[in-house]
């Protein structure tokens, strides 16, 4: 019976760190398995796979949204 608390205990802890919540002045950039994806993300909840990804959010205040494409693709050839 222990082990079925600690599955849904678990399986709990799993899809609470698969959300992410972008503030209203910032956007985001999913990036699975090393790879950036093209697609930018506004702001509000996301859900992603925390084993394979990432949400990157920048604020919109640093950089104007035509320079993040080409910050997020100077990020993606760094090691």
């Amino acid at each position: 019976m222990k082990s079925i608390y600690h599955f849904a205990a678990l399986l709990l802890v799993t899809f609470l760190s698969s959300c992410a919540t972008i503030l209203q002045d910032e956007v985001a950039v999913k990036r699975t398995l090393g790879k950036l994806n093209d697609h930018v993300y506004p702001s509000g909840v996301r859900f992603f796979n925390p084993f394979l990804s990432k949400m990157i959010r920048v604020p919109l205040e640093v950089y104007p949204p035509l320079q993040i494409l080409k910050l997020l693709s100077l990020m993606e050839k760094l090691p």
